[in-house]
């Protein structure tokens, strides 16, 4: 019943659009060209970009091209990747939990990643965890 309710739950909020950026919103979202590569697949394309807890943190979806109101897996059964800030220290990369939201809206813990010195847009894996780099740019 629970993973019915959670599954549901899920599918209800993929299903509803996007908002444009809107200032007053408590999570305001854009659109953004994202690049996700995993050591099984990867997705470069428009993608909803929603801002988490005003602390860098955000998530991405995928869309239709030319139809944000039609959802897209993101990857392979990945509907939604989520990057939440953990820590922040001053001089050195942050560093952030990465989950993606399967299609039956089950959670799938991708490991930390930490921002890219090089390519602020991007978040990459931690050494030793499993091999995936994510990146949003606002279009």
């Amino acid at each position: 019943m629970i993973r019915t309710t959670i599954t549901a739950l899920a599918l209800i909020a993929l299903s509803v659009p996007a908002q444009a950026h809107d200032e007053n919103s408590p999570h305001p979202g854009f659109n953004a060209h994202c690049q996700v590569t995993t050591s099984d697949a990867s997705f470069n394309g428009p993608c909803d970009f929603r801002v988490g807890r005003f602390d860098g943190s955000f998530s991405i979806t995928s869309h239709k091209p030319g139809d944000r109101f039609r959802r897209m897996q993101i990857l392979p059964n990945i509907w939604l990747i989520s990057v939440t800030i953990r820590e922040n220290p001053p001089g050195k990369p942050a560093v952030a939990n990465v989950i993606g939201l399967t299609s039956l809206g089950i959670s799938s813990a991708w490991g930390r990643a930490e921002r890219s010195p090089v390519e602020p847009a991007c978040w990459v894996s931690v050494r030793g965890e499993d091999n995936f780099k994510i990146c949003a740019w606002r279009t």
